[in-house]
């Protein structure tokens, strides 16, 4: 019993970064219409800051200050004014992709800025990591962690009232129903929307700062987890209560203490459920989560209109002064690969391989965005799946009865398709 406590009550301050998290997503969705992946950067680049500047020698009061409230809310209002603010609230496919890119720049950024050196965990903004400061039913917690829970707690609060309670918050939520309604109101939806931003942005930097001392080395693929478990919080406060939110994301601190408590360390199970569990989380309360239905809820404007009963067709028969370009341009084509595979260095062609597998995996995302208007982010994924299954059945299958007794490989590609494309039905499904 005591250890269940004690895995569980660790969970919950360890949560407390997981909540943060969430209410900056709630709070930038609600009062922008923008789901920002690039949360996760911008707690890295907090925490990041926050480490190099006590590491400097200059105090951690300051350093926090700076890190959150200066520089937080500038990469926030940054992102607005450049991208997200020139991109249409109903565009959500571009809102999307400029996220993702600022979730993979902004770290290699910070990293240019500071150095390569991966940064030393920092010293926590209150109290000390490992004292155990106080004893509940026999299970120490730290003063480390009761600050941190402390801090969550008031912040979400501050933002409680902000969103619920100020004029601030009114005008907030009505700009993501409809900016142009705001403007006519008299109210500037620009400096409505640039405020949401630096407020989210602060949040951001918050979970980054208390989330810091608790990891050695400091790397930007932690905090990606930390953001998926803060978009599972989100999820399953529906993107409406903050409350909600909040406790779902303390939540969920609960249930990964107790997985990695009671999981043998250093095994494969461990390895496999930490970096699985936030997003199987994540995918189940999508799927099955009700709100989530009238969160995005965009209803199809030709929704009561029936398809014609007869389909025109278009003649796309080549005309003949077309067949001379095509041919030549299938030729240079076709001479340029063979003078590439006959001329080319080892080391260029496999660069050249590696281009048109990467092109390869861009083409699929064209070809499902094109055909059904979503936008996955899973196509690499699914190549990574290709790739594993070809590389176990040349390893370990050995009953093929060409070659070398191993698979060959173009007989473990089709493979590794055919597996990939079994995936991908059943995610779409």
């Amino acid at each position: 019993m005591t250890e269940f406590l004690t895995f569980g009550l660790h969970g919950v301050f360890g949560g407390c970064p997981y909540a943060l998290i969430a209410l900056g997503i709630v709070l930038t969705y609600r009062a922008t219409g923008v789901f920002n992946f690039a949360f996760a950067a911008q707690a890295f680049a907090a925490a990041v800051l926050y480490a190099e500047m006590v590491a400097n020698g200059i105090s951690i009061t300051t350093s926090a200050l700076v890190a959150i409230v200066v520089v937080s809310p500038a990469i926030g209002l940054v992102g607005d004014l450049v991208f997200f603010s020139r991109i249409r609230r109903d565009d959500l496919t571009s809102s999307v992709v400029v996220s993702l890119t600022l979730f993979v720049a902004l770290p290699e950024v910070i990293q240019l800025a500071v150095g390569t050196a991966t940064p030393s965990a920092p010293p926590p903004v209150v109290g000390s990591l490992w004292d155990p400061s106080w004893s509940i039913d026999a299970v120490q917690v730290s003063s480390y962690q009761a600050a941190t829970l402390g801090i969550s707690l008031a912040a979400m609060v501050v933002v409680g009232v902000l969103f619920r309670f100020t004029r601030l918050g009114l005008e907030m939520r009505a700009s993501v129903e409809s900016t142009r309604l705001l403007q006519l109101s008299g109210v500037n939806s620009t400096v409505v929307t640039a405020a949401a931003w630096a407020v989210s942005s602060m949040l951001a930097g918050l979970a980054g700062v208390l989330y810091a001392p608790s990891q050695y080395p400091i790397e930007a693929n932690n905090f990606w987890i930390l953001f998926v478990l803060g978009v599972a919080a989100a999820v399953a406060g529906g993107f409406t209560s903050l409350l909600g939110v909040f406790s779902a994301g303390i939540g969920l601190g609960v249930v990964t203490g107790l997985l990695q408590g009671y999981i043998v360390e250093s095994s494969t199970w461990q390895t496999v459920l930490n970096e699985s569990v936030p997003y199987l989380l994540l995918a189940v309360l999508v799927v099955v989560h009700p709100s989530l239905r009238e969160v995005a809820d965009r209803r199809d404007p030709l929704a009561g209109v029936d398809p014609p009963t007869e389909v025109a067709t278009q003649n796309t028969r080549r005309t003949a002064g077309s067949w001379p370009l095509a041919i030549a341009g299938w030729l240079a084509l076709g001479v340029a690969g063979i003078g590439a595979l006959v001329l080319a260095r080892p080391t260029t062609l496999l660069t050249l391989s590696l281009g048109m597998a990467t092109a390869t995996i861009m083409l699929s995302i064209t070809l499902v965005t094109g055909l059904s208007g979503q936008l996955s982010l899973s196509q690499v994924a699914f190549a990574g799946v290709g790739a594993f299954t070809c590389a176990a059945l040349h390893a370990k299958v050995g009953w093929w009865p060409l070659g070398d007794g191993h698979v060959p490989f173009f007989a473990g590609a089709l493979g590794g398709g055919l597996v990939a494309a079994m995936v991908g039905a059943l995610v779409a499904l």
